[in-house]
């Protein structure tokens, strides 16, 4: 695959959120609901439905909605909305309240889902490389890594050198960590995506540069293969925006 993953991921690349943020406006929001046995069609018509409820409402926030493509659970969704501060939380809650939204969504969804989850996340700012204007994505690649505990400052320094390596080699792809809020501690890397040929494997590959950029092969996969030993395990999926269940950004 074309990013960090044909060679980070292959040794437990993980997203991690550690150190000091750039951006104030760093926290994303993220629900993962699971439809119930044969009710997708119904699930959808009626999440439509609660979107131009919320759109009406003039819903602050632009949750938009993604599906995976590969792996064993295709029968999720992810709704998610970024990016704001802690504070706008609390705002946030008062503005739902008085939209009613929770009511509309009990009344008309709620009995359609089988299973929700709910998390937050936080991005590590200095560590990613994300344009301020994005095209279009419509595939997103979401490495998921669990990391063992007692590592977290190694972790971070680590993910600094690798992606401060990136940057400095002018690698010409776009990334983020984030930090998951709720469960288990992971940290995640996303990489976004055009089309399916974009998740070519480019060459020279992210080792070689990397070995390059660091002058020296040796350290360069010593650098690798310590950050392999920082987690328990990873996963990786691809999602794909649902422009039609999503809603319309916010001016």
């Amino acid at each position: 695959m074309r990013r960090i993953q044909q060679y980070v991921v292959a040794m437990c690349l993980s997203v991690l959120a550690i150190g000091s943020h750039a951006w104030a406006n760093d926290l994303a929001d993220m629900w993962v609901i699971t439809p119930k046995e044969g009710k997708r069609t119904e699930f959808e018509k009626a999440f439509k439905q609660h979107v131009a409820f919320r759109e009406k409402q003039n819903d602050p926030r632009s949750w938009q909605v993604f599906t995976p493509a590969v792996g064993a659970d295709l029968d999720h969704y992810i709704v998610r909305a970024c990016c704001f501060s802690w504070a706008d939380m609390d705002s946030y809650r008062d503005w739902a309240g008085n939209a009613k939204t929770g009511e509309h969504w009990q009344t008309n969804v709620n009995q359609l889902v089988g299973k929700v989850s709910h998390y937050l996340s936080e991005l590590d700012a200095e560590n990613s490389h994300w344009p301020e204007d994005a095209p279009d994505y419509r595939y997103f690649e979401v490495v998921s890594l669990y990391p063992k505990q007692g590592h977290g400052s190694e972790i971070g320094k680590d993910m600094k050198a690798i992606s401060d390596a990136a940057k400095a080699m002018e690698w010409d792809e776009h990334w983020a960590w984030r930090w998951t809020i709720g469960g288990p501690t992971e940290l995640t890397l996303v990489f976004p995506y055009t089309n399916w040929a974009d998740m070519k494997q480019p060459e020279p590959s992210f080792a070689e540069r990397l070995a390059k950029q660091m002058d020296s092969e040796d350290e360069a996969k010593a650098l690798m293969q310590r950050w392999s030993k920082h987690f328990k395990h990873s996963e990786s999926t691809i999602y794909r925006h649902n422009a039609e269940m999503s809603m319309k950004p916010t001016k």
